[in-house]
């Protein structure tokens, strides 16, 4: 079974490798791409290159730093999520608001980008090779002192864990050569640390209401984070913000920021420097448009894989998410009642499962219909890569000059660009199509032409108007449907 999934998943990873090659981008941005956004596909790892094309450590070599976590699911968790609001809203933030509730088991570490697949090949060999010990719950027991609060498990239950590490160690080591630190002291899920002496009593009120027995499902997760992160804090952009002059950073809510203690200061008050999470750019920001939020919030989800044993049929299936977090945290455990959160991401659904629930629909050897006995539809379709979405929200400064004058930066850029009502602006919202995107549209039409369902013409179209909206380059798709 191990080796028959190590097979699946490398042969997985290679294969969206190749297509990544295929379409002209280098091999090491690739693979960057793909341990960036978890693996997720094509579609995200290109649009990770393209938003990535200004960063200067786009093509320095080496890889990402991961660790592997265990996390509680169900009642528990949902104590302990309704546990670090409360806290952060009584007393403020403290060191356990830097991440989300966890039990570490290894210290970070590095893998090689061309590494990661056999890394995870690693991990998920030393789970199955302990699957039949799997414990079926796991025993935390409070601790608290003056200066820390927290969980800690007792031996018999870390006991698996700590083989399942052992032997992830050993094999990440043969056959991705990363060299894996587990955690040798008591294993513990800390839930205050880093706090004023006077909040001692409040916050250990507070984390006597966790019940330690509470039902847990328990998980395995492998976690990156861009190196980057390591020696900076991590800050939600809550304001779009567009640049006035050549230093400044472009904001956009959906990123976050990387700012570095040690050198973020500027001369302008109230200005600091911050290099995006979307984009690997580094400029100054407005400090007010930001705020800080937990290093967790920007991590990659690799793989999950259970720390309990299953108690029903409906959590014997292994879970193998991956995704990337782009954007607000996202809710785990919710089939529990929980508001666990966790960062799994936009991309943190199961690409496979999805993909094998689209029905390809055969050959069903219908006649094409004739005009004269069927009433012909239009079916109008924009359903390509737009410039916004493959270029990011930069495209714009980088496109268009003080006067709104439109310059063509790439070859994958539309040609030229219709004249808006608001002007630049009127983009930002209604992304032109990019020339892959032409082409991808009219694929699209001859695709549908030859399933010989339907009478298909194909028309691009630029500067089509509908209820006030332009969109630029639309494939007009007319379709005689057939019955």
């Amino acid at each position: 079974m191990a080796i028959r999934s190590r097979s699946a998943t490398i042969a997985k990873a290679q294969s969206t490798l190749e297509i990544l090659i295929s379409m002209g981008f280098p091999k090491n941005r690739a693979h960057k791409a793909l341990v960036a956004t978890g693996d997720t596909g094509v579609q995200e790892a290109s649009e990770w290159i393209l938003s990535h094309v200004f960063d200067p450590e786009l093509d320095k070599p080496g890889g990402r730093d991961f660790v592997v976590y265990a996390l509680p699911l169900g009642g528990l968790g949902a104590q302990l999520s309704e546990l670090w609001d409360t806290s952060l809203a009584q007393t403020g933030r403290n060191g356990a608001h830097k991440s989300f509730p966890h039990v570490t088991l290894c210290q970070f570490f590095k893998c090689d980008n061309s590494k990661v697949s056999q890394m995870i090949h690693a991990l998920q060999s030393a789970v199955d090779a302990n699957k039949a010990s799997t414990p079926e719950e796991i025993v935390m027991m409070p601790f608290a002192s003056a200066s820390y609060i927290g969980l800690f498990m007792e031996e018999s239950s870390a006991q698996w864990f700590r083989k399942v590490m052992n032997s992830f160690a050993s094999e990440a080591s043969k056959l991705a050569g990363c060299k894996v630190d587990p955690h040798r002291k008591q294993l513990h899920l800390t839930l205050a640390y880093q706090f004023l002496p006077n909040h001692q009593p409040v916050l250990d009120a507070m984390c006597k209401k966790v019940d330690p027995k509470s039902p847990a499902r328990w998980e395995l997760r492998l976690y990156s984070r861009d190196p980057r992160m390591g020696q900076s804090d991590l800050y939600r952009v809550l304001f779009p913000h567009t640049p006035r002059s050549d230093d400044e950073l472009e904001l956009t809510e959906d990123d976050f920021i990387m700012i570095n203690p040690e050198s973020s200061q500027t001369d302008s008050v109230g200005w600091l420097i911050g290099t995006s999470y979307r984009t690997g750019i580094t400029g100054v920001i407005p400090a007010n448009y930001v705020e800080k939020c937990p290093e967790t919030d920007g991590w990659t989800l690799h793989r999950v894989w259970p720390g309990t044993r299953a108690t029903s049929p409906d959590e014997s299936a292994v879970t193998s998410r991956s995704g990337t977090v782009v954007g607000r945290r996202q809710t785990r455990g919710e089939e529990e009642g929980s508001q666990y959160n966790s960062p799994e991401g936009l991309f943190s659904h199961d690409v496979d499962v999805e993909y094998a629930q689209i029905v390809k629909k055969k050959d069903r050897g219908v006649k094409r219909a004739t005009s004269a006995s069927i009433p012909r539809s239009l079916i109008i379709m924009r359903h390509a890569e737009r410039v916004d979405v493959t270029f990011g929200q930069q495209w714009l400064a980088y496109s268009f000059d003080h006067d709104g004058m439109y310059y063509r930066k790439n070859l994958n850029m539309p040609r030229s660009v219709p004249s808006r009502k608001g002007g630049v602006d009127d983009f930002r919202t209604d992304g032109p199509i990019t020339e892959m995107g032409m082409h991808q549209a009219r694929l699209t039409g001859e695709a549908l032409k030859d399933q010989g369902t339907c009478s298909v013409s194909i028309v691009l179209v630029e500067g089509i108007h509908w209820d006030g909206c332009v969109q630029h380059f639309v494939s007009v798709v007319v379709m005689t449907i057939c019955y």
